[in-house]
């Protein structure tokens, strides 16, 4: 998880975050191998994407860091 020092989240979102990302950490740090050695043609790199994004896991991390820095606006701001 991307430690942000001024985002706080919930357990639950920690949980979400987590449980998100490790599939996701672990696909990227495979596929960054593979473009990097050659092994897969940076062709596929938009193909590469769209997986990323198809599962929609990507958009429901970024709603959980969204709602974190909306809480933090709303403390600062009063």
């Amino acid at each position: 998880m991307v430690n942000e020092p001024f985002l706080e989240f919930t357990d639950d979102e920690r949980e979400q975050i987590t449980s998100v990302m490790s599939p996701i950490n672990t696909f990227v740090a495979e596929m960054q191998n593979k473009f990097i050695n050659g092994k897969e043609s940076l062709d596929n790199w938009s193909a590469f994407q769209d997986r990323l994004k198809k599962t929609g896991d990507i958009d429901k991390v970024l709603q959980i860091y969204a709602d974190a820095l909306k809480r933090y606006q709303d403390r600062v701001i009063q």
